[in-house]
């Protein structure tokens, strides 16, 4: 019951598994390094499977009957060669059979997680794949990349990664899968003097842009806030490919920690030649979310 092998008897070509070629033994010993032992077989040599589907032999090696790819008496077990998978054995007076089962493949179902909140760990929420083969669930062990526990950078699109391994590897193969989760801020808002509604100022003047962003645990110091800036048509549409502030005006925005607060002082000086009228200040936010506010410049 626990796997492990043991034998007597004639040991002249090492039958009996224990290093030696002694002629005989008279009662029962255990057979070298050999556990998991599911099932036996014997005809000069002898033949174990393991609960892993390999096979191992010792013994008489007369015409090859070991596997090992040679004609070697071996005194302990030696795994059989390119032989996995199998599910019975059995032993002829000069040759070997195994049966080999056709593994399946379990399939992984794993839908994308909904949205994080930065600063929130990977856990059960997203984190919980599930194998099945034909509509039954199988055992084994989730192996995640990223590991439960990690927290991920904010953006759009992280992937997670898994490794299944079946309980039983004689039935089923290994799986993976991926999935991909979107880490966003929670975005608090403009703040004063940029407000619904709009407000006016005057062409030519610094305005204050300021905003507020937070994770799972508070305020999120570091986020990377780039301001684009488009003017309104008359219909209120705008023409995104139009940005009239210059690439890496995002690296101005400084953190103000009393306020909990991200700021840039947009200079309107910077669009003066687009003339007066309605604007619209496009706060892009690493974690791949764009935030609007319009503004009226006369």
């Amino acid at each position: 019951s626990d796997g492990t092998v043991w034998a007597w008897g004639y040991n002249l070509q090492g039958q009996l598994g224990r290093g030696t070629s002694t002629n005989y033994e008279t009662t029962p010993i255990q057979v070298s390094d050999l556990t998991d032992v599911i099932a036996m077989a014997a005809s000069g040599n002898s033949l174990a499977l393991k609960s892993d589907g390999t096979v191992w032999a010792w013994g008489s090696n007369f015409n090859g009957a070991i596997g090992d790819g040679t004609t070697t008496h071996r005194y302990t077990p030696v795994q059989v060669r390119d032989l996995t998978g199998v599910t019975a054995i059995a032993a002829g007076q000069a040759h070997r059979l195994a049966v080999k089962a056709s593994r399946a493949t379990p399939t992984i179902t794993w839908n994308n997680p909904a949205d994080m909140v930065y600063d929130t760990p990977l856990g059960p929420a997203q984190l919980n794949a599930v194998a099945t083969h034909q509509r039954e669930r199988v055992d084994g062990t989730y192996t995640y990349d990223p590991p439960a526990g990690t927290v991920l950078r904010p953006g759009t699109g992280r992937e997670l990664r898994v490794v299944f391994t079946p309980a039983d590897t004689r039935k089923y193969t290994s799986a993976t899968a991926s999935a991909r989760v979107n880490v966003r801020y929670v975005f608090g808002g403009f703040r004063q003097p940029v407000l619904a509604p709009v407000q006016t100022f005057r062409l030519g003047s610094t305005v204050p842009v300021k905003v507020q962003i937070f994770g799972a645990n508070g305020a999120v110091p570091d986020a990377v806030v780039h301001l684009d800036v488009y003017k309104l048509n008359d219909d209120g549409s705008y023409d995104p490919a139009k940005d009239l502030v210059p690439d890496g005006s995002g690296d101005l925005f400084r953190y103000d920690a009393a306020e909990q607060q991200h700021i840039y002082n947009f200079g309107t000086r910077e669009i003066a030649s687009s003339g007066p009228g309605q604007y619209a200040l496009v706060a892009e936010l690493d974690d791949g979310t764009f935030h609007t506010v319009r503004v009226h410049l006369r």
